[in-house]
């Protein structure tokens, strides 16, 4: 009678303990508002992570995000009817990236996880936005519009290397499902920053 009470203890002792084993693997989509520090241009970022857990608090991620800011140097004017145009100068910065990385969890439970996380980036971007401009209004030109004179010294599109880092936060709904935060820095070898906040949904798995 002893040895079956200790055998289903092992199988019940057993079976507790992988119940209670973390999920090893997460897909997460992360939304947010950011800035490109080139103009410092507000806009929106988003993008889908994979990740794999090693251990209870390393894991490896890849990340293929999207970003996309504009701006704009405001211009109004009287035409010769005596209506207000709108001549304003309007900038847009979009671009594609792939990030791969590394994340150390300081707490991982069943509910609670903060992380935070370094990754390497490959950047695509294109963008309209001007290295110089300088308006010329009526009384200098003589003409009844402002003119504007623009210098372009970069090209309007650029791959870049760079590296980002972020600390996050996720708080687990059952087994599978989470929501969090992630706040986000990374610079590349463009010259330009992009920093933000995001929301994320994640969905957990073994």
């Amino acid at each position: 009678m002893k040895k079956v009470i200790l055998v289903l203890a092992a199988i019940y002792l057993s079976y507790s303990s992988a119940a209670q084993e973390l999920p090893k693997r997460m897909a997460n989509f992360h939304i947010g508002r950011t800035m490109h520090g080139s103009g410092d241009i507000m806009g929106v970022s988003l993008g889908f992570t994979y990740n794999h857990y090693f251990t209870k608090r390393i894991s490896g991620f890849t990340d293929f995000g999207f970003s996309i800011h504009d701006g704009s140097e405001p211009i109004f004017y009287e035409n010769r009817e005596g209506r207000l145009v709108n001549g304003s100068i309007l900038y847009t910065t979009a671009g594609i990236q792939q990030n791969i990385g590394v994340m150390y969890s300081f707490v991982r439970t069943r509910r609670h996880e903060l992380q935070t996380r370094l990754s390497g980036v490959f950047r695509y971007q294109s963008t309209s936005l001007f290295d110089s401009a300088e308006t010329l209004y009526p009384p200098i030109t003589g003409l009844p519009f402002p003119v504007t004179v623009f210098v372009n010294e970069l090209p309007p599109r650029t791959f870049a290397v760079g590296a980002a880092l972020g600390l996050g936060y996720n708080y687990s709904f059952g087994e599978k499902y989470s929501l969090g935060l992630l706040a986000n820095f990374q610079i590349d070898s463009n010259g330009d920053t992009i920093a933000g906040y995001f929301l994320t949904s994640g969905y957990r798995f073994r």
